[in-house]
């Protein structure tokens, strides 16, 4: 008899590295924006003066200025521009500013006669301190969890910059990066994209390919089309991001093992489980040697690691990594902390996966131990765990075990939920067809009916769910031989697939075959309960 229950996944924690890493992460797969050092940085881009770390930034101020490939009148000209170009000066000399060829990249050298530092005016000077106080505004109502106003402000605040710097400005891009943040929070992932995008150019044209700050726009760039399932554009783009940090980081320092993860989620993403494997293994070696074995850190690459080879199929190299997960935890964070709960849980999962029940079973039974004395026996968390051992128990054939915990979540659900919630469902179904797999049919009924009822009202009369639901009562009643009963609803059940879902889809087909059992069953000799 198999009843009812499905492991539940649990959600791996964010983990935040340093605030001089790069911007991007991706220890947890649903948030790739590390907006903590981000916030940080927009909170001071605006005060800097109009200075990059190389030196000041220059204007063209005649018509044209050649840029030369050394610092003599006679040299190559790389690049002729126009009156108004700006460029930022990485070496000074007493003739000569060493600029990038906004084309070519390449660095060479324009005259002090041609171009000059730009001075802003006060009147320039006030529109940055406004820029300033709008941004101030939008980070208060960003932190309050207004997202929408925020990023509204946000955006004003870039345009009020743009009037002062122009578009390919440093403080431009970082400005910029507030609405990126904001809108990957809202969850608006297209807007996201073009303004890092965007970013992203305005860097390159700045600071060229070979900067900090371009390598972390490529990082942001690429986790978001990682995020939007575009893995040929991020591919390219996180490569180059790991290249670039490997050559101004060094391999240990926590910029490069971010872009390292980063790709690694990527690979494993496209299914490349043998790259990410490599990077992951590279990654942990990296955080053992900086943090020590036993630090909550070096747990976050077990974690991942151990879901890599639980994809892999590996299961006893997920077991090994998922125990060392689970073991510095207990250690960093103690053991009801959440996250070693969590650890814990992923243990039992890799069990299941494997169909060692009996494993399994003390897990998660220490899993609903530890929840219940943090939060209650009675709190919805607890409802989860018991929804697993549920299934635990059922393949284990502790039928009488799986009833006490299914009627003690049905009991906690109605409590705590709304009539409509799709929990409160579960456990209405969980519970009918537990009864139904028994032959116990006129317990399955209540609540079989009631599940029905409510599907009815949440989803509609016409919806598939609905005709699952008529399915299965119908069924019910035709296993006791009530053909004028079960009948209409599984016609209406044929019905409504037969016009939501085609006469070929299988749950059609399904549906037919149960209205044709329904004339081989005798109507004057239901079974016996």
């Amino acid at each position: 008899m198999r009843c009812c229950g499905v492991i539940s996944p649990s959600s791996s924690p964010e983990n935040t590295l340093s605030e001089c890493e790069v911007i991007m992460l991706s220890m947890k797969s649903t948030r790739l924006i590390h907006t903590g050092y981000l916030i940080g940085l927009l909170c001071v881009v605006l005060t800097r003066p109009v200075l990059s770390a190389e030196g000041p930034m220059l204007i063209v101020g005649t018509p044209q200025a050649d840029i030369k490939v050394d610092r003599s009148q006679d040299a190559k000209v790389l690049r002729t521009v126009k009156q108004g170009n700006r460029f930022w000066a990485f070496a000074t000399t007493e003739n000569w500013y060493e600029v990038k060829d906004p084309k070519s990249q390449q660095h060479g050298w324009i005259s002090r006669e041609q171009a000059s530092p730009i001075q802003l005016t006060a009147e320039q000077m006030q529109k940055i301190k406004s820029a300033q106080e709008t941004h101030s505004r939008a980070m208060k109502l960003y932190s309050s969890g207004d997202r929408k106003q925020a990023v509204q402000l946000g955006i004003q605040a870039l345009e009020q910059v743009k009037a002062v710097h122009g578009k390919y400005h440093p403080d431009t891009a970082s400005v910029m990066s507030f609405p990126a943040v904001a809108y990957h929070e809202l969850q608006d992932l297209e807007k996201a994209t073009s303004y890092t995008e965007e970013c992203l150019e305005i860097r390159r044209q700045v600071f060229g390919n070979a900067h900090p700050e371009t390598a972390a726009s490529l990082n942001n760039l690429g986790s978001l089309y990682v995020t939007l399932k575009r893995y040929s554009k991020a591919e390219p783009l996180l490569k180059e991001s790991l290249k670039l940090a490997h050559a101004q980081l060094g391999t240990k320092h926590q910029g490069t093992v971010s872009a390292m993860i980063n790709l690694g989620s990527l690979y494993e993403a496209m299914g490349k489980y043998k790259q990410a494997e490599t990077l992951y293994q590279q990654i942990l070696s990296v955080m053992t040697q900086n943090y020590g074995k036993d630090h909550y850190r070096t747990s976050v690459v077990h974690d991942k690691m151990a879901k890599l080879y639980l994809q892999m199929q590996a299961y006893p190299q997920a077991e090994q990594h998922m125990q060392q997960c689970h073991a510095i935890r207990q250690k960093s964070l103690g053991e009801t902390h959440p996250e070693t709960v969590n650890a814990l849980h992923e243990r039992g999962r890799i069990y299941v996966m494997q169909e060692k029940y009996a494993d399994a079973e003390p897990i998660f039974l220490k899993c609903l131990e530890l929840v219940s004395s943090e939060t209650g026996e009675n709190h919805l968390q607890t409802t989860i765990l018991r929804d697993n051992l549920v299934m635990i128990f059922d393949h284990l054939d502790k039928y009488s075990e799986a009833e006490q915990l299914m009627l003690k979540n049905l009991k906690i659900r109605r409590d705590s939920l709304d009539q409509k919630h799709p929990d409160l469902l579960y456990s209405l179904n969980s519970l009918g067809n537990y009864y139904f797999a028994r032959q116990e049919y006129s317990q399955a009924l209540p609540y079989f009916k009631e599940a029905l009822e409510i599907t009815q009202k949440t989803r509609g009369a016409e919806h598939p769910a609905t005709a699952v639901a008529l399915g299965r009562l119908g069924n019910l009643y035709r296993m006791q031989g009530k053909k004028l009963e079960a009948e209409p609803l599984l016609s209406q059940s044929l019905k409504i697939n037969q016009k939501a879902l085609g006469a070929d889809h299988r749950a059609t087909i399904q549906a037919q075959q149960n209205l044709a059992a329904l004339n081989e069953t005798p109507e004057d000799d239901p079974p016996a309960e």
